[in-house]
């Protein structure tokens, strides 16, 4: 699912693109294409790895995932790794996520479409000034 949510946050940056109408939809057209390429091996690749069917579905782990790595690995250490790997890419993906949100959250209000946008602007519109004064 990830690997296909790429385009949506180029959308979000628009306005800080310089002649956006040009580089906006090519940016989202490779993410996809790039992103769906990537995922596409990553699925062919863990259906290759996943071992006895059986197994896969009846996980002796709490996620089944980790029991995959553990098959294509053999060894516990190497299968940490991956979870590991797998739990950081999450990460930055609900701080992305979490980033675009605030990011929409606050045009939505700048455009008065939300409830108290005035108070959300306000404060908003005071931190970033209060910064550049400091600057």
């Amino acid at each position: 699912m990830y690997s296909l949510i790429g385009p949506d946050s180029a959308v979000h940056m628009a306005e800080e693109i310089k002649d956006a109408s040009r580089v906006l939809p090519l940016g989202m057209i490779w993410t996809l294409v790039l992103n769906g390429i990537t995922g596409f091996i990553m699925v062919i690749t863990f259906a290759f790895c996943i071992g006895d069917l059986d197994a896969a579905i009846t996980p002796s782990y709490s996620y089944a995932y980790i029991g995959t790595f553990y098959t294509a690995t053999g060894n516990k250490a190497g299968s940490t790794v991956m979870a590991c790997l797998i739990i950081l890419m999450c990460l930055c993906s609900t701080i992305s996520n979490v980033a675009t949100a605030s990011r929409q959250m606050f045009a939505f209000a700048r455009d008065r479409g939300m409830p108290f946008s005035t108070f959300l602007c306000r404060c908003v519109s005071t931190r970033v000034s209060h910064r550049s004064a400091k600057a």
